[in-house]
């Protein structure tokens, strides 16, 4: 089964995952905290369609109407990374202070002690570095003095544990499920397949047939959904620090290793990938970095095509065109 084939049936079925045949059964799912954890990620990933549209607008219209009656720290993450890009895009002080602010409040809803369920906090863990990794480079943009870089420094090794310590903790998570019997071995498979290197993790091993995957995927549990959808949002984090610092020269990753940080290229690359197929809000994002490395970096690098095994940028911009229609700097990757 090809990725599109698999990323279409897994967008597929995380969409009609909040309807059922019976009116009984639609209430007891939406009074779910897994259910209800997974609207907000649909309304995230429509706010983040409406980026890659130039339609900031719209985007913040839909997330502040939604956040007025929920808490979500998925809500107010997004909108506060709209924010954040179209503070990029315009380069206005004022822009850029009310994206900070906006992170600020994200990091505060992120660190609060609630009530929340295991899966809530493995979210809001990624969620919070997330926030510090955008406010640290605004905070750059405002004043990029040594101190200002010590800190930068410094919130950047706390999201990089962030990410490796949900890592850990979402598999030990996924571990467990399939030991009470909530999750299915298939599902267990399905949740472990492509992930990067050392984050498989122990537990049933074995593969999957096509058709049980799509069996899976159509009728898909809310708890392997949630888990799916935090596992594809630590893999873009996860990722995009490993991309990005692979690019760095030789002697600077030294010091990045001995910092605590790694830079490699394939599972970066990996990792952006099996978040593109997952029914997360930022699969957009993935496939859209992924193209930005395939027609930019790739080509201003001199990166030899045929090491990369991963889906090239021509097929990766057909899907995304037809998710969401391109907008004029998208259109442009499509020229390159």
């Amino acid at each position: 089964m090809s990725k599109s084939a698999s990323s279409d049936v897994a967008s597929a079925s995380f969409s009609t995952a909040s309807s059922s045949k019976g009116a009984v059964s639609r209430a007891r799912r939406s009074s779910s905290p897994a259910y209800s954890s997974l609207t907000d990620v649909q309304t995230s990933a429509r706010a983040i369609r409406y980026i890659f549209q130039a339609r900031f607008q719209d985007a913040n219209h839909l997330l502040t109407s939604n956040r007025n009656s929920s808490s979500s720290a998925s809500l107010s993450a997004t909108h506060s990374f709209v924010a954040f890009t179209q503070a990029l895009v315009s380069y206005e002080s004022d822009q850029i202070s009310d994206a900070l602010a906006l992170w600020k409040q994200t990091e505060k809803l992120c660190s609060a002690s609630k009530n929340d369920s295991a899966e809530d906090k493995l979210e809001q863990k990624v969620l919070l570095a997330d926030a510090k990794i955008c406010s640290t480079f605004l905070q750059l943009l405002q004043s990029a003095d040594f101190g200002g870089l010590l800190k930068g420094s410094w919130a950047l090794r706390q999201a990089w544990k962030l990410y490796q310590s949900t890592y850990e903790d979402l598999l030990k998570q996924i571990e467990q499920s399939f030991r009470h019997g909530e999750l299915s071995k298939t599902e267990v498979a399905i949740l472990r397949h492509n992930l990067p290197h050392p984050f498989q993790g122990d537990g049933p091993a074995g593969g999957y047939t096509a058709s049980e995957r799509d069996l899976v995927l159509s009728h898909s549990r809310p708890l392997f959904m949630r888990l799916f959808q935090i596992m594809g949002l630590v893999c873009y984090g996860f990722g995009c620090f490993h991309l990005l610092l692979s690019l760095l020269p030789g002697h600077l990753l030294k010091w990045l290793k001995f910092l605590g940080f790694e830079g490699d290229m394939h599972v970066g690359m990996r990792a952006l990938t099996y978040c593109m197929n997952s029914p997360d809000s930022k699969s957009l994002l993935a496939r859209m970095t992924l193209i930005w490395f395939h027609t930019v970096i790739q080509t201003y690098y001199a990166i030899d095509e045929d090491q990369m095994q991963e889906g090239r940028s021509s097929h990766l911009l057909s899907e995304a065109c037809t998710s969401a229609p391109p907008a004029v700097f998208v259109i442009s990757w499509m020229g390159q």
